[in-house]
């Protein structure tokens, strides 16, 4: 009488794990890519939650704000620091500079433009600026 056969081969295991690292080997890339990008939506969140009381500042006092003036977050959970300032053209600006990993450093800025009141996402004029492939597509093309 033959003995019924239990578990896995080594063989058998040995195809599964290949499986397995092919799967890993696709997937992880997608999977980091997605995760910096969900950390670069989160600084555009905060820089979004400024624009409204940044123009409402400058309208009232006449001069660009700091973060804290208008009561704003000037960190968060991937976002180091949060600053406003002016460039030399009197343009506007409030910038987010990035915490950790990958993004460690790296800047974004949203721009205001006062002759036209529209805001434009850029990655332009900032000293260590997030990779293009990062960035939502309406910040890529500014």
């Amino acid at each position: 009488m033959r003995k019924k056969q239990r578990g896995f081969s080594f063989m058998e295991f040995m195809i599964v794990a290949g499986i397995i690292g092919i799967i890993v080997s696709i997937g992880l890339p997608i999977y980091t890519n997605y995760t910096t990008r969900t950390k670069v939506a989160e600084a555009l969140t905060l820089l979004g939650w400024l624009k409204d009381p940044m123009v409402k500042y400058y309208n009232t006092w006449n001069k660009w704000p700091s973060v804290k003036d208008v009561g704003g977050k000037t960190t968060g959970h991937y976002t180091h620091l949060i600053i406003s300032g002016e460039t030399n053209n009197d343009l506007f600006y409030v910038e987010a500079t990035m915490k950790s990993g990958n993004l460690k450093d790296k800047q974004l800025r949203i721009t205001y433009v006062p002759s036209t009141t529209v805001w434009e996402c850029t990655v332009k004029n900032v000293e260590h600026p997030i990779e293009g492939k990062f960035l939502p597509t309406y910040c890529q093309i500014n």
